[in-house]
């Protein structure tokens, strides 16, 4: 089984316009609880030239109202019928553009390019600040109808090849906001005139698996209590012992890198050994080079890619890590994590 790690960066940038109107946040600001759900289909990389940075899988989702959807503005200085419009992937990073369509990251593995419908200006990239629709000018109006943000497209692309399984569950792609003047220094970002989610599943052939299965245990028989003479080291008269996970990579290509990491329950002032149920007992994982492996670092990964065949040798041990030590039956979870990169 192979654990795929999610880090998502935010940020928000907000521009500060001044303008001859003493606006405050949310003022001409209009707004309403219209949202769209986009379930993209579950998409397999079955083939090797699928799961590479940059291909944009096919099949773009689409949303469009059968009619213009209600909203509220907060009509505060006379006001005027054009809207201005702003959109925003709320901290999504930069990928970069494809085929003029520009994409953001939402993990590591996957980016998403987006599209929203606005009167007059047709289907355009988001995000964007204060596009105006082509609307005539007249009053504020309190309660007006809309079509901008009621249609749109979305695309997704690989950005970091797919390990096994991946699965985003409604995201949210971007938020529309309109005003009706162009402050979007002013824009109370908790009020949006419509905003768009979405789902998106993909598999992938490559992997690795563990070929004991996804569990196997150590045993060190029965060792009293007076053996663990000294904190940290191993008991006396009992050496760590060692073991040797074999494993299986399929799909993978030459330039690949298969990496391991080591997680355990440890006490993050002292991550040089697992805990285990058992009060004031640890275990000390060694590496092939005889040191301590602490808590989530890398493991000495061998691999051949001929065959797709790997390894990793590890040893353990028991110790005290207390002045007092509860006696019983211990267990302790180490697990590994594998990666291919």
């Amino acid at each position: 089984m192979i654990n795929v790690k999610v880090i998502v960066l935010f940020f928000i940038v907000l521009l500060n316009v001044n303008y001859s109107y003493a606006f405050e946040v949310g003022d001409n600001q209009c707004h309403s609880s219209k949202s769209f759900f986009l379930n993209f289909p579950e998409t397999s990389l079955g083939e090797i030239e699928q799961n590479f940075p940059g291909w944009v899988i096919p099949g773009d989702q689409s949303w469009n109202v059968a009619s213009n959807y209600s909203s509220t503005c907060d009509c505060t200085v006379g006001g005027k019928q054009r809207m201005y419009f702003t959109s925003s992937v709320e901290g999504k990073s930069f990928y970069k553009t494809i085929d003029g369509w520009n994409y953001y990251n939402i993990n590591e593995y996957l980016a998403v390019a987006t599209r929203v419908y606005i009167f007059g200006q047709g289907k355009i990239n988001v995000p964007f600040t204060t596009k105006p629709n082509a609307s005539s000018s007249g009053a504020c109006v309190l309660h007006p109808t809309f079509s901008s943000g009621g249609a749109g497209l979305a695309r997704f692309v690989i950005t970091k090849r797919v390990v096994g399984e991946i699965e985003v569950n409604n995201i949210n792609l971007f938020k529309l906001y309109a005003q009706q003047y162009p402050t979007a220094g002013f824009i109370d970002f908790s009020k949006p005139i419509s905003s768009v989610n979405a789902s998106i599943k993909i598999t992938s052939p490559l992997g690795c698996t563990f070929d004991v299965g996804s569990a196997f245990g150590v045993d060190f028989g029965e060792i009293s209590t007076s053996s663990f003479e000294s904190k940290y080291n191993p008991p006396t008269g009992v050496g760590a012992k060692p073991f040797n996970i074999e494993f299986t990579c399929t799909t993978v290509l030459p330039s690949d890198i298969i990496s391991a990491h080591l997680r355990m329950n440890s006490d993050p002032t002292l991550p040089y050994y697992a805990t285990t149920n058992l009060d004031g007992v640890g275990v000390v994982v060694l590496g092939t080079d005889g040191y301590v492996v602490q808590a989530d670092s890398a493991l000495d990964v061998q691999f051949d890619v001929d065959t797709e065949k790997g390894s990793i040798s590890l040893s353990v041990y028991p110790t005290r890590t207390k002045d007092k030590m509860e006696a019983g039956e211990m267990n302790a979870m180490l697990v590994i994590e594998m990666g291919v990169n």
